[in-house]
């Protein structure tokens, strides 16, 4: 059996209606929709008073990468790519280290401990049973919704809209990087019309192509970059102790990341799976086992390499969009990260956001095509679906999307006279969410 063979099979990319070609270049497009976050998350999480050096997160933020797609491809086989959030990065730095008063090292432990108990809910099969009990048109707004939070964070991290005194207007249509957002989209869509599985590929690369003949970037003096390995294993080298009166502080912590990680991650996987036609015939999503506790153990490599918690990105789905379906996808992106390992500054100089606004966008237009399945003549359904769309990107988090919609479900399903007909799941759920919202709002520390 030769290698291509041998790959076909073990991925099952036949069995899945792709080829390995389809695979690789869906992986390449993955990657170049996700390089970005070399350029954002280590800066959310370094800071001098840490005693690190600003190249080691740089490092840590990428080897976390590296890991966890080689998992993910390799182990689930599923076709999505893992780095470290954005999100999670804000609130290590800005609350559990700034505000908590908890060492680097300290605040690893949280993300590892977190991830420990992510891990134990996903083996014991209940982080599955919580995913496949989500009623079906939650599924439905969970898509849509992650569809318009993805649109919105290629619109604003490219400059194309902006806050202002009176909300969200356009941005500063003089900006270059803003001309080259709208550059971007244009090829990107008018490629997609044509029928060309490349459209985000070419949408990407042409717009850097012409962001450096513009000027607006340049390659960077010193290509090749030294990986600084001083933050691995910072969590268990460099950890010490703290005192009992911040034992409960921690404890929420923990608990508030495993709570936005579980269901950030059920949400995404629900929105890929289904736009990779990864469904059984029960709406579940084939493979989910595999999938949650790969996101699981990440989290875990995350801590360990130094970064915060490291979880399935919605930037998944251009590669999806290309055509990949299988755990290949993640391994090539795994391959181009352990690349980029070495040449940071050229990859986070050069593929800059408004090379991924078309992208991003695309896959948000195609993701809100799921709002036709919702069943728009049931009330309830109708409200707690419009909730669960809204909310997500106006929060930006599809946690709270997720919470408001199954809040609303349940105060619907009650106060019309079905309450009956609630699962005992959804009512689980809705209580883990009421828990979250009093932890993080009333009992966490605030700034």
């Amino acid at each position: 059996m030769n290698i291509a063979s041998s790959l076909d099979a073990f991925f099952r990319i036949s069995e899945r209606g792709s080829d390995i070609r389809t695979e690789l270049r869906s992986g390449l497009v993955t990657f170049l929709s996700l390089v970005y976050v070399l350029g954002v998350t280590p800066v959310i999480l370094y800071d001098p008073s840490y005693g690190y050096p600003q190249e080691a997160f740089f490092t840590s933020v990428c080897l976390s990468c590296v890991l966890s797609c080689m998992l993910m491809g390799l182990y689930a086989r599923f076709p999505v790519a893992l780095a470290p959030s954005m999100a999670t990065a804000t609130f290590v730095s800005g609350t559990v280290v700034t505000v908590m008063g908890f060492t680097y090292p300290q605040a690893m432990m949280v993300v590892f401990v977190s991830g420990v108990l992510f891990f134990i809910l996903s083996v014991t099969g209940f982080r599955e049973r919580l995913l496949n009990s989500i009623p079906g048109h939650f599924r439905y707004a969970i898509t849509v919704g992650i569809g318009l939070f993805v649109a919105l964070i290629g619109l604003r991290s490219s400059g194309l809209i902006a806050l202002s005194s009176s909300g969200v207007t356009l941005g500063d249509m003089h900006s270059p990087a803003v001309v080259l957002g709208l550059f971007s989209i244009a090829v990107t869509f008018i490629f997609y019309l044509r029928g060309m599985w490349s459209a985000t590929f070419i949408g990407i690369v042409s717009t850097a192509v012409l962001s450096l003949i513009v000027g607006e970037t340049s390659v960077p003096e010193n290509i090749l970059s030294y990986p600084d390995t001083s933050l691995i294993f910072c969590v268990f080298r460099d950890f010490t102790f703290f005192g009992m009166d911040m034992m409960m502080t921690f404890i929420i912590a923990v608990l508030s990341l495993l709570v936005v990680d579980m269901f950030d991650t059920a949400g995404t996987l629900l929105a890929l799976g289904g736009r990779a036609g990864l469904m059984d015939d029960d709406g579940n999503v084939i493979g989910g086992t595999a999938a949650l506790s790969c996101d699981s153990i990440s989290t875990m490599m995350g801590a360990t390499m130094g970064a915060s918690n490291t979880t399935t990105f919605m930037e998944s789905a251009t590669g999806i969009e290309a055509g990949g379906r299988t755990g290949l996808v993640a391994v090539t992106v795994s391959a181009l990260f352990i690349l980029a390992l070495f040449a940071i500054p050229l990859f986070s100089d050069l593929i800059s956001s408004s090379c991924t606004v078309g992208a991003l966008m695309l896959v948000g237009a195609m993701m809100v095509l799921s709002v036709k399945d919702i069943d728009w003549d049931d009330n309830v359904i109708a409200v707690s679906s419009f909730m669960t769309m809204v909310m997500m990107p106006l929060t930006m988090s599809i946690t709270n999307g997720m919470a408001f919609g199954f809040m609303s479900y349940v105060i619907g399903m009650a106060v019309t006279g079905r309450a009956k007909e609630i699962k005992g799941m959804t009512w689980v759920i809705t209580g883990m969410f009421l828990t979250y919202y009093l932890m993080s709002y009333f009992l966490l520390p605030s700034a």
